[in-house]
């Protein structure tokens, strides 16, 4: 097992030299390293799942600052020229149930129907 790995034993952290950080202190480690990143995020994240590995103990979420790297890389896209190539970027594929383009609406074009496709507006 890697050095940085934590070990676990029925749940229980057994790696002595692992350091966590509470909320507060992770939420300014974020942002001094890396520019964002607020306690507020983390608590919103803990509940939404957008949020970094942490652990527990009893009620206080904790994370390691491998952990808060990790999460924090993965939100930084790569560079772009415009910030509509950011949006382009971000833009997850319509899934079945999700609502038509707004050009499809304007259009008279409504819901997918049952196998997929879709239907026209009333």
């Amino acid at each position: 097992m890697p050095d940085h790995a934590i070990a676990h034993v029925e749940g229980v952290v057994t790696d002595p030299s692992m350091r966590f950080i509470r909320r507060r202190e992770a939420a300014r480690y974020l942002k001094d390293k890396y520019g964002f990143g607020a306690s507020r995020t983390l608590v919103k994240g803990v509940v939404t799942g957008d949020t970094p590995v942490f652990h527990k103990a009893g009620r206080i979420v904790l994370y390691t600052r491998e952990a808060l790297d990790a999460w924090a890389l993965a939100k930084i896209s790569g560079p772009l020229k415009s910030s509509s190539e950011a949006a382009a970027a971000s833009r997850r594929p319509a899934g079945p149930h999700s609502p038509p383009p707004r050009a499809c609406r304007s259009l008279g074009v409504g819901a997918r129907d049952r196998e997929g496709e879709w239907s026209p507006s009333p």
